[in-house]
């Protein structure tokens, strides 16, 4: 049992040794490796923009001038090029970093990209990031648009004509002042807010741990889904259906509408105001059920198992 004790106590110090070499040999690159600031200019035109650009911070701008330009702030051995192929602005990261150089970041500087666009039409856009963030303003417009993040947060302000796809692992995503046909946000970690929209058919919201939050707004069909967290819709219209489904949290309506409302939750209270009347059918294990009177307008229906249901028609 000694000799046993002693060999475990010596693995364990080998271990530390090790451990430690290796976390000096990714804080010393992280030292000594300076940030570099890379220009390119593009001078033929496009109708598409693809950005894979892992670790980067992208913001598209538009410019005033007639060329493309894109200033990224980089080292030497996170390099990007960009190209136009097939008619597509294409944006690609060349990373020549040890793998113990990628685990060791101490975040001593972020990597950027901004792209400064001459036109203002397009018709998709595509961005995959793994731990960046990524900001679109209100200045562009596209058919179709695609936004992907691991670990990074997504800003959409443009205007879309056909689809809006965003999803993020761990980050939050914010939708303003669009006018899609459809919009699809999901994450896994983190909060969804959608506001002043104009959806021709569906928004489809999905995030396991987050609140789901869409005010201002308008679609056909509304469906929310998360496991832990809080729906919240404020001044939000749905012409035909409105779903909303939540595990453990709170759902909130204020001056809300749809011709038909399904809302449940397993843990978490419903309350709020709706803006017409309809025929309720709520239900609740264990709290109490407060609803307008009344059978005239098209079906509510509210389930908790564990909390209070209070509807009331707004003013």
């Amino acid at each position: 049992m000694k000799k046993l004790i002693i060999f475990a106590i010596i693995f364990g110090v080998i271990l530390v040794v090790a451990g430690a070499g290796v976390a000096a040999a990714g804080y010393k690159y992280y030292k000594v490796d300076k940030m570099i600031e890379n220009t390119i200019t593009l001078d033929d035109t496009y109708d598409k923009m693809n950005f894979k650009i892992e670790t980067a911070n992208l913001t598209i701008e538009k410019s005033t001038e007639s060329t493309t330009k894109i200033v990224f702030t980089e080292t030497k051995k996170i390099t990007h090029e960009a190209k136009i192929i097939d008619n597509t602005l294409t944006v690609t990261v060349n990373d020549t970093r040890k793998w113990y150089e990628k685990i060791f970041n101490f975040n001593d500087f972020k990597i950027k990209a901004i792209a400064y666009i001459p036109a203002a039409e397009f018709e998709s856009l595509t961005v995959d990031t793994a731990t960046g963030n990524v900001n679109v303003p209100s200045d562009f417009t596209f058919e179709n648009v695609n936004l992907k993040s691991s670990t990074g947060n997504i800003e959409f302000k443009a205007i879309v004509n056909d689809k809006l796809e965003a999803s993020a692992s761990t980050g939050n995503i914010t939708i303003s002042d669009s006018k899609p046909q459809n919009i699809v946000a999901s994450a896994s970690t983190g909060n969804i807010n959608i506001s002043n929209v104009e959806v021709v058919e569906k928004i489809e919201a999905k995030t396991s741990t987050g609140n789901i939050s869409i005010k201002d707004s308008k679609a056909t069909d509304l469906y929310v889904r998360l496991s832990t967290g809080n729906i919240t819709l404020t001044n939000y219209i749905s012409s035909n259906s409105l779903e909303l489904i939540a595990s453990t949290g709170n759902i909130k309506f204020d001056r809300v509408d749809a011709n038909t409302i399904s809302a449940k939750t397993s843990t978490g209270s419903i309350k709020g105001t709706l803006l017409t009347g309809k025929t309720f059918d709520a239900q609740s294990d264990t709290g109490k059920v407060t609803v307008p009177l009344g059978t005239t307008g098209g079906l509510c229906k509210l389930r908790t198992d564990t909390g209070r249901i209070l509807i009331e028609l707004a003013e």
